[in-house]
């Protein structure tokens, strides 16, 4: 039933009816501003812009000033209108519909591939894709790429000639990463979540090391590929990095999970040195071991869980050291004692001998695990702690 009112404002035939109210229709309208009238032409400009753009999903949402949304309460509060839907309910439907109808894309009010909105105040258009998350692997077989992207000391990160004005200087398995991925999915701009991290001067060996890319406001979404045709077509090889085992996640990750790593250290003799290296002691003391290893950004202690280091000496005298043990271990800090943030460490086991700056140590593995409630390793009889509280 329409209510039969003479309106201080001018309406048009859509708030007319939307309002229930029989006046005489105006060509200009007070509240939608006469947007519902042109409704086809903004949806063929937000179409237009979303060709663009690869996605099976979407969402409109719309700005309207808060003037319009008074006026529209304070029309039903004298008129008493109650249950009635909204303006901004009913531009969004309008446009929801024509651009489904259009594209044959189908809306979604919680996870949509691509979300629109238009300003009413100014007729604006701004389309913000949802990120596109992967997990991958990498592998490095050459050393002096560092594992994250640095400053250019220079410009400290605007972007100068020096580092031609990416703010970044020099290679790294991050800025290779980032220009394989945007290039791929069209995409602005990558996030990177790393489990664990190494020494630019190491390589990483066996299946690589996990890690996680957020790619930020992709044109691309790649979703029309069975998971064997995404994981050959995001596969990289260059004679410095290869990224394998590319997945797609159906959401971001909320957990990191854990995981061990198998690395060889290199360490030199000291020729002058006349110190006897405890290689037993070594063995002995650091097999299923608990260490501590004091997080400096954190300001808090997490144990860690050594599960052997295997001392070989080469007949140069050269050692090296192969160690199984859990991720988040600085390996540098547990063979020099450096800062004694991790503790106990191999420092007076091994007097005489020096990490080899050009090959400190190399990743030979790493695997993700699940937590093991269950297991029961043996405390170290320097530093006992009570429970292996956090995992990495």
């Amino acid at each position: 039933m329409r209510l039969a009112v003479q309106t201080e404002i001018n309406l048009c035939k859509y708030c007319l009816a939307r309002e229930g109210i029989r006046a005489r229709i105006s060509t200009s309208c007070d509240l939608c501003g006469g947007l519902l009238g042109r409704i086809g032409s903004s949806a063929g400009e937000i179409i237009e812009k979303l060709s663009e753009y690869e996605y099976e999903t979407f969402l409109i949402g719309v700005s309207i000033p808060q003037s319009v949304l008074d006026q529209e309460d304070e029309l039903r509060s004298r008129l008493k209108i109650k249950g009635k839907e909204s303006v901004k309910s009913q531009i969004t439907g309008m446009l929801t519909a024509k651009i489904a109808k259009s594209t044959g894309k189908r809306p979604d009010y919680s996870r949509p591939d691509i979300t629109v909105l238009l300003s009413l105040s100014d007729g604006s258009v701004s389309i913000s894709p949802r990120s596109v998350w992967i997990s991958a692997r990498y592998e490095k077989s050459t050393r002096g790429i560092s594992q994250r992207d640095s400053k250019c000391q220079t410009c400290n990160g605007l972007g100068c000639a020096e580092c031609d004005y990416r703010g970044r200087s020099g290679e790294s398995v991050e800025s290779i990463a980032t220009a394989f991925f945007t290039s791929k999915f069209l995409a602005e701009s990558c996030n990177f979540v790393w489990l664990g991290s190494e020494d630019e001067n190491s390589l990483v060996q066996g299946s690589g090391r996990p890690f996680y890319v957020e790619v930020l406001r992709p044109k691309k979404r790649l979703s029309g590929k069975t998971p064997n045709k995404f994981r050959s077509s995001l596969s990289f090889k260059s004679k410095d990095i290869r990224i394998s085992k590319v997945e797609r996640l159906e959401k971001r990750i909320t957990e990191v999970p854990q995981f061990d790593v198998r690395c060889r250290v290199y360490l030199s003799r000291n020729e002058v040195s006349q110190y006897e290296t405890q290689l037993e002691e070594i063995k002995r003391n650091f097999t299923e071991a608990i260490i501590n290893v004091r997080l400096s950004r954190k300001n808090r202690v997490v144990h860690r869980v050594i599960h052997s280091i295997s001392p070989k000496q080469s007949d140069r005298n050269d050692l090296e050291l192969l160690i199984d043990c859990e991720g988040g271990i600085p390996i540098k800090k547990l063979i020099t004692g450096q800062d004694n943030s991790v503790e106990p460490n191999l420092s007076n086991l091994i007097l005489g001998y020096a990490i080899d700056p050009e090959k400190p140590f190399d990743i030979l593995d790493v695997k993700t695990r699940r937590p093991n409630p269950n297991r029961r390793v043996r405390e170290h009889p320097e530093n006992p702690v009570e429970e292996l509280s956090e995992d990495a």
